[in-house]
C-alpha cells in the first residue's frame, strides 16, 4: 500500500485487500505544493466492509491532491493525526466515506490551511457514513477531538457517529469538540449525525471574544446529541463567533451535565436562527450574542423518547409537547431517519418525526 500511494497517478483507484496493516511510517498521498499535483485518486477497502481493512499505528496525510476519496477502511490506534488533509500543500475536495476512526492519538480528521491567508483552507470536503470513537476512555488520556477544519468552505458532514470523544477525568486537556469548524470557515452543513457521550458536540467558530467570526453561515440540523448523566462536559451545540448560522431540528439531551445544551456567544454571533430544537435545558446566549428563536422546546423529559439510555431519541406518543408543534420550515423536508417531514399537520420539534403506529 505504501508503494502504491507513493506512485499514485491521477484518475486511479487503489484497492486494499482485507487484512491488518501496520505501516512503518506515515502514509502519504500527493507531494508538497509545487510538486506533482494529483486529481481524482481513491483509496478504498476492496470488500466494501470497513472492518475488513485495518490500518494501525500510522495515519494518512493528503498533500497536493484534489478530489481524493478515502473509503471502506478502519484506522486504529494512530500515533498522531489520523487523516491529515493539508490545505497549505494544495489538498482540496476530499471525500471520506465509510471510515472508522478508533482510539486516535491525535485528531481523527484535520484539515489545515495556509496561515494568515483568507480562503487558504481545504474546500468542498464531504465526510459521511463514518464512525469516530474511543472504544475506552483512559482516566489520564486527553482527547484531541474528532473533526477539525480551519478556513474550510462548503463542507458537508452527514450520517456519521461520534462516540466517546472525551478526555479522561485526570487528563490535563479537556473539552475538545467532536466537530469544530473554525479560523474563517464558512457554509458548513452538519446534519443527521449522532453524538454519544462526547465532551462537546458541534462547534462553529471557537475564536476569542474580540476576534473576527470564525465561521460564517451554514447550518446544523437533524442531529441527535446525547450525554449520560454524571459525565462532565460542555454544550452540545456551540456557536462562538458564528454569524448567520441556521440551527434547526436538533435533539440535544445532556441530562444535567451542562445547563445550556445549545449555547451561542460573542458579539460577532449575530443573525443566527434557532428553530424546532428539542433540548432538556436552555438555548442560552452569552457575551453579547444575538439570535432569532421559534418553535423550540427546552423542557424535554426521558418519557418523550423511545430508549434514551441507549441513545435512541426517537419520539414516543408521550411527546405531546413536540409532536406537530414545530414552526414550518421549507428547507430539508426529512428527519434524522430520512423520513418525510412533516408527517402530521405540522413538523415535530427535534430531529425525529414521530410516526404513529
Amino acid at each position: 500500500m505504501e508503494r502504491e500511494l507513493r506512485q499514485a497517478q491521477s484518475n486511479t483507484t487503489i484497492l486494499v485487500h482485507p487484512g491488518r496493516y501496520a505501516p512503518a511510517e506515515r502514509l502519504r498521498l500527493g507531494g508538497p505544493n509545487g510538486g506533482r499535483g494529483l486529481t481524482h485518486v481513491a483509496l478504498r477497502g476492496a470488500s466494501g466492509n470497513r472492518d475488513d481493512v485495518v490500518i494501525e499505528g500510522e495515519g494518512l496525510e493528503i498533500g497536493n491532491a484534489d478530489g481524493v476519496e478515502i473509503a471502506n477502511l478502519t484506522f486504529r490506534s494512530t500515533k498522531g493525526v489520523t487523516l491529515d488533509i493539508r490545505g497549505e500543500l494544495g489538498a482540496g475536495r476530499p471525500h471520506v466515506y465509510n471510515i472508522r476512526f478508533a482510539d486516535a492519538g491525535g485528531q481523527m480528521l484535520r484539515a489545515t490551511a495556509i496561515k494568515d491567508l483568507a480562503g487558504g483552507g481545504v474546500h468542498g470536503g464531504i465526510v459521511e457514513y463514518s464512525v469516530f470513537e474511543y472504544t475506552s476512555v483512559d482516566p489520564n488520556r486527553a482527547s484531541a477531538g474528532g473533526i477539525s477544519v480551519s478556513a474550510g468552505r462548503g463542507w458537508i458532514l452527514r450520517y456519521n457517529i461520534f462516540r466517546n470523544i472525551r478526555s479522561g477525568p485526570n487528563a490535563p486537556r479537556r473539552l475538545r469538540p467532536a466537530v469544530v469548524m473554525r479560523d474563517g470557515s464558512d457554509d458548513t452543513q452538519t446534519h443527521n449525525n449522532l453524538f454519544i457521550d462526547c465532551d462537546r458536540g458541534v462547534a462553529y467558530g471557537m475564536g476569542a471574544p474580540d476576534e473576527a467570526a470564525g465561521h460564517v453561515g451554514g447550518a446544523i440540523y437533524n442531529n441527535v446529541i446525547y450525554r449520560r448523566r454524571g459525565l462532565p462536559g460542555d454544550a452540545g451545540i456551540m456557536l462562538w463567533g458564528a454569524p448567520r448560522t441556521k440551527v434547526y431540528h436538533n435533539t440535544v439531551i445532556l441530562n444535567g451535565t451542562y445547563k445550556r445544551p445549545i449555547e451561542y456567544r460573542f458579539p460577532s454571533t449575530t443573525d443566527v436562527d434557532f428553530r424546532n430544537n428539542l433540548t432538556d435545558g436552555a438555548i442560552g446566549a452569552r457575551d453579547g450574542a444575538h439570535a432569532l428563536m421559534a418553535g423550540n422546546y427546552v423542557k424535554a423529559t426521558p418519557a418523550m423518547f423511545r430508549n434514551p439510555r441507549s441513545s435512541d431519541l426517537r419520539l414516543t406518543s408521550l411527546a405531546g409537547q413536540a409532536i406537530d408543534k414545530g414552526v414550518q420550515i421549507a428547507e430539508w423536508p426529512f428527519d434524522w431517519d430520512g423520513d418525510a417531514r412533516p408527517i402530521g399537520a405540522r413538523s415535530d420539534i427535534g430531529a425525529d418525526e414521530y410516526q404513529r403506529q
